[in-house]
């Protein structure tokens, strides 16, 4: 196979366009010369602070194979001055929380860690949708600080290896789908959990089931996924596919669907099952590496009779 000639660019050139497209792959674009392409998008801006660009080269000024596809890694979302939350640890993270006066939080039951002596704690009831079919509790907690003085309480994900991946509904038009349960806690009551049906049987066979968990309204949402996060920003009509349990969510202008994973002998021996999960953009995609699925079956694998 030919090697493909990588791509040379000097300072103050113009931004080339994703070579991914070109089939060509850069090996010298310098530091702080990211394309359009290598940005983050608004989608990933939490809105307080300055915006991170997710497409920043290596110390060497290479863009890797990962940029190139339009991916982005996230390990710990970066603190800017002005959030009132941080993101600690690699694995099984802890969220904490500066909570000035006036200022709340809604949580799952049970991701508590700690709350300092002046936080009030009270009960929010769920939509009836998003209980039966969207996996949440029948309540929310509430953890308000009514006191004259800053306050601090830390959460954490559900699952051992779940990161934390922050979501700014602001910049999430129409809102967000996830795997059901996915939802750990939100900065405001004004962020709306529901549920929605899949279009089709093909869907409800895929990645989430028949019934997607829908977050929409205002607000920092946090939600968890497993391993490594990726995230990529699909194109109108730029189509992937996923593995079935890979995926953690959406946005809602996304489209998703499944198909066969291949041959009949793909389908039964090459352990993808019989579909994957195809989605076609334009919009914002989640995925993982470690979806808690496979963590629990690794945990505690199914026992054989006898």
């Amino acid at each position: 196979m030919a090697a493909v000639a990588p791509i040379k660019m000097e300072p103050g050139a113009p931004q080339p366009e994703n070579p991914a497209a070109a089939g060509a792959i850069p090996q010298a674009i310098p530091v702080g010369a990211a394309p359009a392409w290598a940005q983050t998008p608004d989608q990933l801006r939490m809105g307080q602070g300055p915006a991170p660009t997710g497409g920043t080269p290596t110390a060497t000024g290479v863009f890797t194979p990962m940029m190139i596809a339009g991916f982005i890694s996230h390990a710990n979302p970066p603190f800017t001055p002005g959030q009132n939350w941080q993101v600690i640890g690699k694995d099984s993270q802890m969220l904490f929380w500066y909570l000035k006066p006036g200022e709340e939080v809604i949580m799952q039951p049970g991701a508590l860690v700690h709350r300092s002596h002046g936080i009030t704690v009270g009960l929010k009831s769920s939509s009836c949708m998003a209980c039966c079919v969207g996996g949440e509790e029948l309540f929310k907690t509430v953890y308000s600080n009514p006191t004259s003085e800053n306050q601090h309480l830390s959460v954490s994900p559900t699952f051992w290896g779940a990161k934390f991946f922050p979501l700014n509904l602001a910049h999430l038009p129409g809102g967000f789908s996830v795997k059901p349960g996915s939802f750990v806690c939100a900065d405001s009551q004004n962020v709306v959990i529901s549920a929605r049906m899949v279009s089709s049987f093909g869907q409800a066979i895929g990645s989430m089931g028949l019934f997607l968990q829908t977050l929409s309204g205002t607000g920092t949402v946090f939600v968890e996924g497993g391993g490594t996060l990726l995230t990529k920003m699909l194109a109108p009509g730029e189509q992937l596919c996923f593995d079935q349990r890979s995926l953690v969510g959406i946005q809602n202008t996304v489209q998703m669907g499944v198909r066969r994973s291949g041959d009949c002998v793909m389908m039964v021996f090459g352990g993808n099952g019989l579909v994957v999960t195809e989605v076609t953009g334009p919009g914002l995609v989640v995925i993982q590496s470690m979806p808690k699925e496979v963590v629990a079956a690794k945990v505690m694998p199914v026992q054989g009779g006898g």
